[in-house]
C-alpha cells in the first residue's frame, strides 16, 4: 500500500542521494582524482535544503 501526503497524494521519495566530504576534508584519506574534483557541495545540509526546496517528503541516501 502507498503511503500518502497530508493532501492524500501519493508521497514524492528520492531514492538515490549521495553524501560526500570536501576535497579538503577528504585530502587526507581519500583525496579525489585530480581534475575530478566534485563542483557541488554534497554535506548533509545541502542535502537537506535542495530536499525541501524540491518538496521531496523522504529519501534513501547511499
Amino acid at each position: 500500500m502507498a503511503s500518502t501526503n497530508a493532501q492524500g497524494r501519493p508521497k514524492t521519495i528520492d531514492s538515490h542521494l549521495h553524501i560526500w566530504v570536501s576535497p579538503q576534508e577528504a585530502a587526507d584519506k581519500y583525496p579525489y582524482f585530480p581534475g575530478q574534483e566534485l563542483t557541488l557541495p554534497g554535506h548533509l545540509d545541502f542535502l537537506l535544503q535542495c530536499i525541501e526546496e524540491a518538496s521531496v517528503e523522504g529519501a534513501l541516501i547511499v
